[in-house]
């Protein structure tokens, strides 16, 4: 009798598995951004996610901004690179560990790792986007929203050169400079 009992369990587990698996299968998947071919496609697949967009940024007007982590302006906006190219954005040296806060108020577009760029963050702040790219660890989900100065990671511990974080503003899928948006320190 006891194999009986054993059996119709086991029966009665596979069937709602079965009907588990179904359910999936019928779900669409997310759609996946991290493979997008730049990174104005990446923030288009990662819009498309926001259902409320309109009327969040409706309500809302310029946003303003703050500094994310200390540290120094190595690379400004529009100087050239090593890889014969012109800075997007901004390069900050940055202490040991320092904790990285977002510059803006928004809603995290991307959060994870992404190409050559490593572990990012981008915040769509309505009137621009704010990509923040260097860090090693991450502390916001994609889709989650973000208040001004909000913690949102981390930079590497190091002993020797300074981390260095990466900041870029976009408007209209355009880099703008954004020391001027993120004020005096």
């Amino acid at each position: 009798m006891p194999t009986l009992k054993v059996f119709v369990g086991l029966a009665v587990l596979l069937a709602l598995t079965g009907a588990v698996a179904a359910t999936r299968a019928q779900q669409p998947a997310p759609e996946s951004c991290g493979d997008a071919s730049d990174m104005a496609a990446l923030i288009d697949c990662a819009r498309k996610r926001e259902t409320n967009r309109a009327a969040r940024c409706a309500s809302s007007g310029p946003a303003p901004m703050s500094w994310p982590a200390p540290g120094d302006v190595i690379v400004p906006f529009g100087a050239a690179t090593k890889h014969g190219t012109h800075s997007k954005g901004l390069v900050i040296a940055t202490p040991s560990e320092a904790i990285v806060k977002s510059p803006v108020a928004g809603v995290v577009l991307f959060a994870g790792a992404y190409r050559s760029y490593g572990q990012i963050v981008i915040i769509d702040a309505c009137a621009h986007d704010v990509l923040l790219a260097g860090l090693t660890q991450i502390d916001v989900p994609a889709g989650g929203s973000l208040g001004l100065g909000q913690p949102l990671g981390a930079m590497a511990k190091t002993s020797g050169d300074a981390p260095v974080l990466y900041i870029e503003a976009r408007r209209d899928g355009r880099p703008i400079d954004p020391a001027p948006l993120l004020g005096q320190r």
